[in-house]
């Protein structure tokens, strides 16, 4: 596996430029940063397409291929809810001790 990689955060730059290293963390580690609410917010940028009528018709169309009744109207109103699978479950509660 190797040695872990290191690196700083820097402080947001301003008129005389980045600020000094404050906050190591792990390159090796891409999700010591994620949290429930900033996968959610993630998956909801992605899946929302900001009442794009096009994208309800689809959402319409596709559930009348599986015999559900339901209007344009109706796909737009309803709330998102992002649920984890069990890996991903198990990974944020560890980290979240």
């Amino acid at each position: 596996m190797g040695r872990p990689r290191i690196a700083y955060v820097l402080d947001d730059t301003d008129e005389r430029g980045p600020g000094p290293p404050t906050v190591p963390f792990d390159l090796s580690d891409p999700w010591q940063f994620e949290t429930r609410e900033t996968l959610t917010e993630s998956v909801l940028a992605c899946v929302d397409p900001d009442d794009d009528e096009q994208w309800h018709e689809w959402v319409v169309d596709r559930l009348g291929e599986l015999d559900v009744v339901v209007d344009a109207a109706s796909v737009s109103a309803a709330p998102y809810r992002v649920e984890f699978g069990p890996l991903l479950d198990g990974e944020l509660r560890k980290r979240a001790l």
